[in-house]
């Protein structure tokens, strides 16, 4: 049997191939073992491969990391953590199979248009007559006279003329109609009749608070409040399009903090980023966001908290002391009555406080705070604005509109933080 030294554990070093992948090249002259990792890591450090990422999933892979940290006896643990991320539902099979489909008809597709019969083959007898008006003669090629000789430039010109003054009589731009109709009846079939042909509308005055709108966008594991106003208004149809966005007042956005291992007076959200935008920065516009949102909390049995990933901002953090002393918000208690997170599990007997510390800094609150009387009444309001002001919007449909107002609010959290 040999010996480990005689098998020369370094003789194959992985090595990285054209496409950036680990290989194993054959090397001459070293016997020490060696992989090479803090060199090919240096190497990948200094020239990250291309790939491009939508900041948004980047931001929700981030989140989903940090929120299945487990935190235990001062440390954390990196098998639990694996085990919570191996818990979250997988999103990526059913998109998988999706594609699949959508390339199996292009596919198909493609094959048809292959399978198409030619030209010769559809027309069984070759063209050599053609009769107008009754009477036969032979098929003449473009751009030659009656006569089969070439047209000559001025000749040319005439039957051009001729075609355009006689031969037409609805006058020189029916060809341009004719096209630009064509083009219409094209996009339209592309679209499925969603073309929007309206014109964009002038602004006969401006918006105000008063006309403000509301966008919701939640789930079991997020909720997004966006509010925002028309630039103006022309009669009453609210001026939206591509050169008049909607204007952003304010924005919240929460995840999901209660999970199996931490319950977090279960359920509980808590606040990732809010912003005011400057233009309405001290008219109560931070109060309403925190408002609704805690409101949408409640309809789904959950309350809300400060952010329990990283330390939450001095301007945030007097909010969120104002609403602890609110008396419109109560503490919420889990079955053992306790009202206040448990980080280091000083209630062995509670496992429904039990919470994750932050990673940075300290929480601005350690409770779950509901709201006691929502504002429902006012939140219907504003998401007919809502409604009413996409109905309105010229060549932006309500896809658009969402993302416009998720692009906003982080330029407004860039702008104000």
């Amino acid at each position: 049997m040999r010996k480990i030294k005689e098998i020369k554990t370094g003789a194959f070093r992985p090595s990285i191939d054209s496409i950036g992948l680990g290989t194993h090249n054959r090397t001459m002259g070293r016997s020490s073992p060696s992989t090479g990792a803090d060199s090919w890591f240096s190497r990948y450090s200094q020239s990250p491969p291309n790939i491009v990422l939508d900041d948004e999933e980047y931001e929700e892979d981030e989140d989903m990391i940090l929120e299945n940290r487990v935190y235990k006896n001062g440390k954390y643990c990196l098998i639990e953590t694996l085990n919570n991320l191996l818990e979250q539902p997988d999103y990526v099979t059913p998109y998988r199979i999706m594609a699949d489909k959508i390339n199996q008809a292009s596919q198909k597709r493609k094959e048809n248009v292959r399978n198409l019969d030619s030209l010769e083959d559809m027309v069984e007898d070759p063209i050599d007559e053609m009769s107008a008006g009754g009477v036969a003669g032979v098929a003449v090629p473009l751009g030659h006279t009656s006569k089969g000789k070439p047209e000559t430039k001025s000749q040319r010109r005439k039957r051009q003329k001729y075609n355009r003054e006689k031969s037409y009589p609805l006058g020189e731009n029916f060809h341009q109609d004719i096209i630009k109709e064509g083009w219409r009846e094209l996009l339209s079939t592309i679209t499925a009749g969603n073309i929007d042909h309206r014109k964009r509308l002038e602004i006969e005055y401006e918006s105000t608070l008063d006309d403000i709108a509301l966008y919701i966008d939640s789930s079991n594991k997020h909720i997004n409040i966006y509010t925002y106003i028309p630039v103006g208004f022309n009669g009453s149809s609210a001026v939206i399009d591509v050169y008049n966005p909607p204007k952003l007042v304010g924005f919240i956005k929460s995840r999901l903090l209660s999970s199996k291992s931490n319950p977090c007076i279960p359920k509980t959200f808590h606040v990732k980023v809010s912003a005011v935008a400057k233009d309405f920065q001290g008219k109560g516009m931070g109060k309403l966001i925190y408002n609704i949102l805690a409101t949408v909390a409640k309809s789904k049995g959950a309350g809300i908290t400060s952010d329990h990933n990283v330390s939450t901002s001095p301007s945030a953090t007097r909010v969120w002391n104002s609403m602890d002393r609110n008396p419109n918000y109560t503490k919420r208690v889990t079955k053992a009555g306790n009202d206040k997170f448990d980080y280091n599990g000083s209630t062995p007997f509670d496992t429904e406080d039990d919470c994750k510390r932050p990673g940075m800094g300290e929480p601005a609150i350690d409770h779950s705070l509901e709201i006691i009387a929502g504002i429902d009444d006012q939140m219907e309001v504003m998401e007919r604005r809502h409604k009413k002001y996409t109905s309105d919007a010229i060549r932006m449909n309500a896809s658009a509109m969402r993302r416009k107002l998720k692009h906003s609010g982080s330029d407004t959290f860039d702008e104000v933080y």
